[in-house]
């Protein structure tokens, strides 16, 4: 938490109150070399879900749970393949690539 981070370090803490308490519908949006859009959405869980939507706009695939690859750095999405950042076990971050299987 924002909490943790700061008092970790000593910090003042930020005003928070301008944060808003719902999160937005999605959290990233990405093409790829056929023109579909790769929208990381969130769940109400609090869980994200990797929706890919065709040109057209029709829901073509979904890609549930966890996914491999840290969504806050860049990726590029092929019709066969991911390429972008994992996280190891140890926190270490490095450029990692994954085949698509349909």
């Amino acid at each position: 938490s924002i909490r943790d981070f700061v008092t970790a370090r000593k910090a003042i803490m930020p005003d928070l109150s301008g944060i808003p308490k719902e999160r937005p519908w999605f959290e990233t949006v990405r093409a790829d070399d056929t023109g579909r859009a790769w929208v990381t959405r969130y769940l109400p869980n609090g869980t994200r879900r990797v929706e890919i939507f065709s040109p057209q706009g029709a829901l073509v695939g979904t890609i549930p749970g966890t996914l491999p690859f840290v969504v806050s750095r860049p990726s590029i999405m092929t019709a066969d393949r991911i390429v972008g950042f994992a996280q190891d076990e140890d926190g270490l971050i490095h450029l990692a690539s994954w085949r698509i299987v349909r």
